[in-house]
């Protein structure tokens, strides 16, 4: 994100969008938000007052089946206001992913293998003072990209048609993760100095996947559940709180809502961070996130999830103290292939 217009050495008006920046103050934030705005494994803890009466979650549970296809779209619309002293610019973005899903194989224990594979990115980052610098591409469209977007395309497009192997049990906890050969080869190829590489390698991937899915409590006093848990993210490890609680009134539609609190880590990353970014201590000021997950307990899958959250970071760049607060939805559908 490199702006123009010199502010005592500062730039803060053309959007430069490129997953190699310098200078990655706004990525680094909507990556954060990302992952701290989704359902997390954790360690459930029932938070319920006890009445005697346990709540059943045996159907709270995926009933995946050998055959089965699924697609999974992922988007994440997000604003980001980044301040200078007394200047400021915004930054809108959207970005969309698809996953195929094939079920294949499900063990005695429900224990499911899936193959997953990334069929289509499309991405769009504008600056609403700039609108000439705007990038936008989708990996699906013949249409030839603009000037601003042919970078960022080309650096997206060998991720199209990867293809990696997950473990789910049937409360949603993730085991494992393959990647085959070919995909492994893929990734080894792109260039090093590529953000997205360090995220769809093995170990990647996995903290990508585990920070994304909701692990299912083994047994409920009545309705509501909490998660503790130290979560990695481009501001050093955070320690998070989710408190979830189960509307099963419908017999088809169950609901999860969600509740998210982040707190620092005594010991934070900060130096490690500072290597990485080029930035000196770069810090999630405030934190606050909700979301609801959508579960259907016949066919026994997640449908859908959505959650909106807000970050306040800052980091000192050039001797200058940069505020960002960013605005972040994010919502997944998961419906079967016909």
């Amino acid at each position: 994100m490199t702006p123009r217009g010199k502010n005592n050495g500062v730039r803060l008006r053309t959007i430069k969008f490129n997953m190699n920046s310098k200078h990655p103050v706004i990525v680094a934030a909507i990556l954060a938000g990302l992952c701290l705005a989704l359902p997390h494994p954790g360690l459930a803890q029932d938070t319920s007052a006890s009445s005697g009466q346990a709540t059943d979650t045996s159907k709270l549970r995926w009933k995946l089946n050998q055959g089965e296809s699924y697609t999974l779209n992922l988007s994440q619309k997000t604003t980001a206001k980044t301040e200078i002293d007394s200047r400021s610019n915004r930054v809108n973005s959207d970005v969309k992913i698809q996953f195929q899903w094939d079920i294949d194989n499900v063990d005695d224990d429900g224990v499911a293998t899936i193959k997953q594979s990334i069929a289509s990115i499309a991405v769009s980052v504008s600056d609403p003072e700039v609108p000439a610098q705007a990038v936008a591409f989708d990996t699906d469209s013949d249409q030839k990209p603009s000037r601003n977007s042919r970078d960022l395309l080309k650096q997206v497009k060998p991720l199209i048609g990867l293809e990696f192997v997950v473990s789910l049990s049937n409360r949603g906890e993730l085991l494992n993760v393959e990647l085959p050969e070919e995909t492994e080869k893929r990734i080894n190829e792109l260039p090093n100095a590529l953000r997205l590489k360090a995220l769809f390698n093995q170990q990647g991937l996995t903290e990508l996947l585990r920070s994304s899915t909701l692990v299912f409590p083994e047994s409920l006093t009545e309705k509501k559940w909490q998660t503790d848990d130290l979560q990695s993210t481009p501001f050093g490890k955070l320690n998070r709180t989710v408190n979830y609680t189960l509307d099963d009134t419908s017999d088809s539609a169950w609901s999860i809502q969600s509740n998210i609190s982040v707190s620092s880590e005594t010991q934070t990353d900060e130096e490690i961070i500072a290597s990485k970014t080029g930035d000196k201590g770069a810090k999630l000021i405030a934190f606050n996130g909700s979301g609801t997950l959508k579960f259907d307990p016949v066919s026994g899958r997640v449908v859908s999830s959505n959650s909106t959250s807000t970050a306040k970071t800052s980091a000192e760049y050039r001797e200058k103290t940069i505020v960002t607060n960013v605005t972040s939805v994010v919502e997944m559908q998961l419906t079967p292939k016909q």
